[in-house]
């Protein structure tokens, strides 16, 4: 189904709570604020909602929120402490005490790096260095895991006898993708490689010889089970992208890349289409088909709202303004749930403020990471 399209819209009316569609079953809970300081969660299979005081609020003490690619964590820079919470409020986990040496002085710069492990950068001497340089050193934290990967430098990746050029690491993985120059005798050359930092282990990867101005274009998927590339085009062609995949090492054909919000399993993207009828476009990695889907009662506007996946990667919840509110006040805009598999929109809530996440069921997140 490669570079293959699809147009779904199978009716023209939203669905309500009351005349739910067929084979609709969404599951979590997706958290937004209503009214007042606290954080409700709505039931999105009945439009129940409650609030919730126990969710983490991002803003005020919490000025700084990550949710994890898998949307399992989320990393909180506070006052006084760098932590990670499940989204339903259980499971906290300090990572740096901002009040003690030494990162009272300085807090290192957290990102995630996979699903389930947060990496930062720092400069500072390389360990058993003869010559005892100083240079950026990567540190990892596996949450749940003890001890934590060996830091690691690139100043020590060394591939065939030559100091290999850093262009990517494998998020949550050993790998790295990595670059040596060399001359054609004409111009200069690339040989790209994969680098494992544990064993040392390098493959051979990709070769350029006659795109002396351009380079291999690639990025690792947010959960680093996949690495995507193309090779130059000339100006105003379209690329033509690959992906290959660690664990098999099999470098397979995708044609088209459509570039969005990646779903919890890694599998799809969501995208707004800038259409005025199909609003919403979904494309698979694994299949290639690009779907795309009506908003109804939206016709004639482009939606330009927000994407919270579900987190069984089937339902999408958006939210819009509606024209057949515009004489009506405080009505706000409008909570919906796209089905991918059938289309089917529903119409869950109002006046409901930016959605926050669609989170699992409260409880069994904290309790499996305990377990």
């Amino acid at each position: 189904m490669r570079g293959q399209s699809e147009q779904i819209c199978p009716v023209t009316t939203l669905y309500s709570i009351n005349t739910l569609p067929k084979e609709y079953s969404p599951t979590g809970r997706i958290v937004v604020p209503v009214q007042g300081e606290a954080l409700w969660e709505i039931q999105p299979e009945n439009g129940k909602r409650v609030p919730d005081e126990k969710l983490p609020i991002c803003g005020g003490d919490l000025n700084h929120c990550t949710f994890s690619p898998d949307n399992q964590w989320i990393l909180i820079n506070g006052i006084n402490e760098v932590f990670v919470v499940r989204p339903d409020g259980s499971d906290a986990r300090v990572i740096f005490d901002k009040t003690k040496p030494p990162y009272k002085y300085q807090v290192p710069n957290l990102s995630w790096s996979g699903g389930n492990t947060l990496e930062y950068q720092a400069y500072g001497p390389i360990p058993d260095d003869p010559d005892r340089r100083y240079g950026y050193l990567y540190f990892r934290d596996i949450l749940g895991v003890f001890p934590d990967p060996a830091l690691w430098t690139p100043d020590k990746m060394i591939i065939r006898l030559l100091p290999g050029q850093l262009l990517s690491r494998q998020p949550g993985g050993p790998l790295t993708l990595a670059q040596l120059n060399f001359s054609t005798g004409v111009n200069n050359g690339y040989q790209y490689y994969l680098y494992n930092t544990e064993t040392k282990d390098v493959s051979y990867f990709a070769r350029l010889a006659d795109y002396p101005e351009q380079q291999l274009t690639a990025f690792w998927h947010p959960l680093g089970d996949r690495l995507f590339y193309h090779y130059p085009v000339p100006t105003g062609v379209k690329p033509v992208w690959y992906q290959y995949q660690p664990a098999t090492g099999q470098h397979r054909f995708l044609g088209d890349l459509i570039q969005g919000m990646w779903s919890p399993d890694g599998r799809y993207t969501v995208y707004s289409t800038n259409q005025r009828t199909q609003h919403i476009g979904v494309w698979d990695s694994q299949t290639g088909l690009n779907r795309t889907y009506c908003i109804p009662e939206l016709t004639g506007r482009v939606y330009n709202g927000q994407f919270k996946w579900s987190p069984d990667s089937r339902y999408l919840a958006l939210q819009a303004y509606l024209a057949k509110d515009e004489k009506v006040q405080g009505v706000g805009q409008h909570t919906l749930v796209l089905d991918i598999t059938t289309g089917a929109v529903v119409d869950l809530m109002t006046s409901a403020g930016d959605i926050v996440i669609w989170m699992k069921e409260p409880g069994p997140m904290g309790k499996e990471a305990k377990a």
